[in-house]
């Protein structure tokens, strides 16, 4: 499996999450919740993720990822 570059994954977070809460105009040192995530938006964008990369992502890690950046590297570091 290639690596995964952070900055496009952050892209693609910022993306999925614009889709997913309505919101687009999201900002990378923003968290999920501040920006209207749930439990069922973090268990769609963990599914994007895995779709996407082929990587799990816990929910909880969704829902407690500091901003968005934060877990595009919890992605890449996976």
């Amino acid at each position: 499996m290639a690596a995964v570059d952070v900055a496009q994954c952050e892209e693609f977070v910022r993306t999925e999450l614009a889709e997913l809460t309505g919101e687009p105009d999201t900002a990378a040192a923003e968290a999920f919740l501040q920006l209207g995530g749930d439990s069922l938006r973090a268990e769609l964008l963990a599914g994007a993720i895995e779709e996407r990369y082929g990587i799990s992502i816990d929910t909880v890690a969704i829902l407690h990822a500091g901003s968005i950046r934060a877990l595009a590297e919890l992605v890449a570091a996976s």
